[in-house]
């Protein structure tokens, strides 16, 4: 037997190494030695085990394959052999195994037996499965996330994986945007300032990057979004590339943006309230407070403004089909319905009217146009819209006038504004069965008429009588209140009769003893001649020649109803949802007239402008174009006009104004495309 390490000392060395299996085999894979590790990993005594082949660790169907003498042959070839996995203790329970077989040889090189060393991994393979599992069930729920877009980028940014969440919100499908740089979720001017590249920077430089912008979708679509960018780390440091999390908050950000116009506009009121109860200190602070006031004034037409576009969108196609059902007569019943309908919705834009107003009585920018006319027409128009609401209620409305009542020299509409204000006021908080009487008289010395409104409701306590004309004061302000309404007819009812140079007043002995409001206006000496008291049929506008007329407006209720009037004029009528569309049908067969909404997605009527004028005459870049739109203040107006549109005209539509407007072009213009 040659001399290798005395099996005494062997024993001695490793013994101590109870996490170890270290023995080892003769050269044919008999167990020649035995440690007190192989004893505690195996079960084996030494009595048990010594003499026996090493192949009964191996479960029987790798023993049935040749399984051990197959290792023994590689370790004689290679010099050594280690792999993972099971093997058998010997109550035959598995556990999962690192082994390491070497040879043992002699001085000449023959191998005489093999050392083998075994450790059990069951431990660390549990754990390793453990984070498998975790890890597979944390892919599983980033997948399953759709309110997120949650994706990884390389060192470059470029996009690696791609969840639920992110296809949702972006519009990509992974293999869409998988390799492809994130920039692409960047507005242009974004990309072009090097901004993607800053966030890498610093997540890189400070581990994490937060912030709120604006980012884009496949469709060009922007939302405004949260984004934290993470970068990923090796052991040494290295970055490895970037995690990022976007949610949209596009709709908490309007929510945001109305709240805060809201409250700007509630502290600058305060703000404005304390101003008038004390005296500026200075000459800076009096600059300070116009310059607040001004831009409150600026935050709070823009909001009205807006309100007014979304409340006249729908009030358009109301007016407009009751408009032409009413022309198309029909049975008493339906009629008579249709008529409330179209007397209703005209009282309903009257109110937003009165809401605009106030804002232009606050900037001092609510203008009158005098005329001479008849008052007690005014009258009869005023009652007849308020005339179903009193019904309702079985409330009767006497009217009393005098038989010799000279011309108004006033603004017509805002005088009907007033008296419709009044009456609406008097049906309001009238009980059901009541009265109200409608007075016109002219003073005795002739210089004033005065209309009084008396009604037989409520009343009023005479605490409040002196702020009954003031805006947004009501007498009951509690959140359970009986009567609806903003608190703003009366104050406009008192700052249009004061631009005419008359006044208003109020009266009531107290509460449930009604209230009367009585209105005086100076009268004129005038040359013109009163308008007659009968209201005149509306004009017939036919389109001679059948012009080629092109709506474009992204809502189908408004294409179909101005093509239904134009059509009904004469006109042949093609219709466009967006800005691309109305531009391809000017392409394949140019009209003699645009008619163009301004309020549309993507690219709006300024958009649709700027490129029409921007072609040649050939090409139809003088197309007489007319701006059809809910935004009607002054400084719209004036907006349309400088972009190129030919007449700007406000909705609801009137077919009247639309028709004359048409006409006027069609007559006037020199555009080639006219027949």
């Amino acid at each position: 037997m040659p001399h290798f390490l005395d099996e005494d000392r062997f024993h001695h060395l490793v013994d101590a190494a109870i996490d170890y299996a270290i023995f080892l085999l003769d050269e044919t894979g008999h167990i020649r030695t035995w440690s007190a590790g192989a004893e505690r990993l195996k079960g084996y005594t030494a009595d048990e085990i010594l003499g026996q082949h090493f192949s009964i660790f191996y479960a029987a169907e790798e023993r049935e394959r040749g399984r051990p003498n197959q290792i023994l042959d590689i370790v004689r070839r290679e010099g050594r052999y280690e792999e993972e996995g099971y093997r058998l203790r010997k109550d035959g329970t598995r556990f999962w195994a690192n082994i390491v077989l070497t040879p043992l040889r002699d001085e000449a090189g023959t191998i005489h037996g093999f050392a083998k060393v075994t450790r059990d991994l069951s431990e660390r393979r549990a754990a390793a499965e453990a984070l498998r599992q975790s890890e597979e069930r944390f892919r599983m729920l980033v997948d399953g996330v759709r309110d997120y877009a949650i994706y990884l980028l390389d060192p470059q940014g470029i996009v690696t994986t791609w969840n639920a969440g992110a296809e949702r919100m972006k519009g990509y499908i992974g293999a869409e945007i998988i390799g492809h740089s994130f920039k692409r979720f960047f507005p242009a001017a974004d990309v072009l300032s090097g901004k993607p590249d800053r966030e890498l920077e610093a997540a890189c430089r400070e581990g994490r990057f937060e912030e709120e912008g604006w980012r884009i979708r496949k469709d060009g679509s922007r939302f405004w979004a949260n984004v934290v960018l993470t970068s990923l780390r090796n052991a040494e440091g290295g970055v490895l590339g970037f995690a990022k999390v976007t949610r949209d908050l596009t709709q908490q950000r309007e929510a945001q943006e109305v709240e805060r116009a809201l409250l700007r506009e509630q502290a600058a009121r305060i703000a404005s309230e304390a101003a008038q109860r004390r005296l500026l200190a200075s000459e800076e602070a009096a600059r300070l407070a116009a310059q607040r006031a001004e831009e409150t004034s600026r935050a709070k037409d823009e909001f009205l403004a807006t309100v007014s576009h979304e409340l006249r969108n729908p009030l358009n196609a109301i007016i407009g089909w009751s408009h032409l059902l009413l022309q198309k007569g029909g049975e008493a019943a339906p009629r008579k319905g249709l008529e409330t309908i179209h007397r209703n919705a005209l009282a309903q834009a009257r109110l937003i009217d009165d809401v605009l107003d106030v804002s232009r009585i606050v900037t001092g920018k609510l203008r009158i146009d005098l005329k001479s006319f008849d008052i007690v027409s005014v009258l009869s128009e005023a009652i007849e819209v308020v005339r179903p609401a009193a019904d309702a209620k079985r409330i009767d409305i006497e009217v009393d006038v005098d038989s010799e009542l000279p011309p108004l020299f006033a603004d017509p509409d805002r005088i009907r504004q007033v008296i419709w204000n009044l009456l609406s006021n008097a049906v309001k908080f009238s009980h059901a069965e009541g009265r109200i009487s409608v007075r016109v008289s002219q003073t005795q010395d002739g210089s004033a008429l005065e209309l009084s409104v008396q009604d037989s409701g409520i009343g009023m306590d005479p605490e409040f009588l002196p702020f009954v004309f003031e805006r947004f004061r009501q007498a009951e302000s509690s959140s359970n209140r009986r009567f609806g309404g903003l608190g703003l007819g009366l104050s406009i009812v008192r700052h249009i009769v004061e631009l005419h140079g008359g006044s208003a007043s109020a009266l009531s002995e107290g509460m449930g003893r009604g209230a009367t409001f009585v209105v005086s206006l100076p009268v004129r000496a005038v040359a013109q001649k009163p308008s007659p008291r009968h209201s005149m049929p509306e004009p017939q506008l036919p389109l001679t020649g059948s012009p080629k007329i092109l709506v474009v407006d992204d809502q189908e209720d408004a294409c179909e109803l101005l093509a239904e009037v134009l059509a009904r004029a004469g006109a042949s009528v093609q219709t466009a949802m967006s800005c691309a569309a109305a531009l391809a049908i000017v392409d394949r067969s140019p009209p003699d007239l645009v008619l163009a909404d301004i309020g549309m997605p993507i690219e709006d009527g300024y958009a649709f402008i700027q490129r029409l004028r921007a072609r040649s005459l050939d090409e139809g870049g003088a197309i007489p174009v007319i701006a059809l739109t809910a935004f009607t203040r002054p400084e719209d107006r004036a907006r349309t006009a400088a972009a190129g549109f030919n007449r700007h005209i406000s909705k609801p539509i009137e077919v009247r104004e639309l028709m004359g407007a048409i006409i006027s072009l069609l007559g006037n213009t020199n555009s080639p495309a006219i027949r």
